[in-house]
């Protein structure tokens, strides 16, 4: 927050939808990516230094500080040793007294200074977790890597390259951090910081949070793990999760003259599908499938056929990719493409980020893919898909 007028967001420069051709080894090529070996761990201390670098001038500084230091540890959810360790560290340094409970949460407590020595406690909390998404062209290793944080050339913004930012919640965690490096004179109460672990999951640290076994005291806790600055919420919405299962039929494919395509969908903005969900961003896998069927629809003389369907990572997040795979004869091939082409009509939709343009539809109302420019927010690009061919 630069000032801290303003939110960090994270945007993508552009969104597409493509639709291509498939060698034929591409499921060889599929299954061998999926044996590669694990990324080696990187180099800790060079990430923090550049990171270190992309965050100088941002105030409050200590709060970045700590935000570069956490985003240089790997940290999802089930896998939050390492920042655990790194939160004891801190503490030990100070002299503070950490506990921690079966779970992993972690309780830090530090006195009361100034007028506040003898005030009740106040718990700051937040969780070291972070959702792990990232482009399919990025190469990253959630369990491995750490976070590469960049700067916008106007200095305002603070995003990550091809992943999430891990700003939820390490923004909070790192405000709590920033409380224990205030120097005197200073009034603060005494202090429990809680950091619980597997939050993303489903609120996993939460629920199984042992208060007696950390010796938490305090009657007033402030969660910092929030969306808009300068607001206080009472109480939470909570959340739900839901599990279907389609059955599906299976057939071998036919038509000898048949080419695998691929419907692909990506380069979209996502979000929280809690937060972001009313903002009209566009689903990827929503946008696939409706694409693939009007793909399956218009070639009923000469019929196609879905072979996989691929889209989505995590329960929280809007997908920003999705892809099919289809057997299209080659006497469809015409009508498959002419399928991809948005037609004359125009629908009013709900840009990336909430605001009203009008731009061209696929058939059928298959929603939108927008190009979004992080500086020109309101601009818009026309999504124009063409059927493409690789030399096999």
């Amino acid at each position: 927050y630069s000032p801290p007028s303003r939110r960090m967001r994270c945007l993508t420069p552009r969104a597409s939808l493509r639709f291509a051709l498939l060698s034929p080894g591409f499921c060889v090529v599929a299954a061998l990516a999926s044996t590669a070996a694990p990324a080696k761990m990187s180099t800790a201390s060079a990430h923090l230094a550049t990171s270190r670098a992309t965050i100088e001038g941002l105030e409050p500084a200590r709060l970045w500080e700590h935000f570069a230091a956490l985003s240089a540890v790997p940290r999802m959810s089930k896998h939050e040793g390492g920042v655990l360790e790194m939160l004891k560290g801190i503490a030990r340094a100070k002299g503070l007294a950490c506990t921690q409970d079966a779970a992993g949460n972690l309780l830090v407590k530090a006195p009361g200074r100034g007028l506040g020595v003898d005030a009740p406690p106040v718990m700051i909390q937040g969780h070291v977790d972070m959702v792990t998404e990232k482009n399919k062209a990025t190469a990253h290793d959630f369990l491995y890597d750490p976070i590469t944080l960049l700067r916008s050339a106007d200095g305002l913004w603070i995003k990550a390259d091809g992943t999430t930012l891990g700003a939820d919640n390490g923004i909070g965690v790192s405000a709590g951090l920033a409380l224990l490096d205030e120097a005197d004179p200073i009034d603060l109460p005494p202090l429990e910081l809680l950091f619980t672990v597997d939050e993303e999951t489903g609120l996993n640290g939460a629920k199984a949070l042992d208060a007696k076994a950390l010796g938490v005291t305090a009657k007033t806790l402030l969660n910092l793990d929030t969306e808009e600055w300068g607001c206080i919420y009472i109480g939470c919405a909570g959340g739900g999760d839901a599990k279907l299962a389609l059955p599906v039929a299976r057939a071998a494919a036919g038509d000898e003259t048949a080419a695998r395509y691929e419907v692909r969908v990506e380069g979209l903005l996502g979000g929280h599908s809690g937060i972001c969900i009313g903002d009209g961003r566009a689903n990827a896998v929503q946008l696939a499938a409706r694409t693939a069927l009007e793909v399956l629809r218009c070639t009923a003389a000469a019929p196609a056929a879905l072979i996989a369907f691929d889209g989505g990572d995590k329960h929280n997040a809007i997908p920003r990719e999705a892809s099919a795979i289809l057997s299209i004869p080659a006497s469809a091939e015409p009508a498959a493409r002419a399928a991809t082409r948005p037609p004359a009509r125009r629908h009013d939709l709900h840009a990336q980020i909430g605001h009203v343009v009008v731009v061209e539809a696929l058939p059928h109302n298959v929603d939108h893919v927008l190009h979004v420019l992080g500086t020109h927010l309101l601009q818009k690009f026309k999504l124009r898909p063409r059927l493409t061919q690789s030399h096999q």
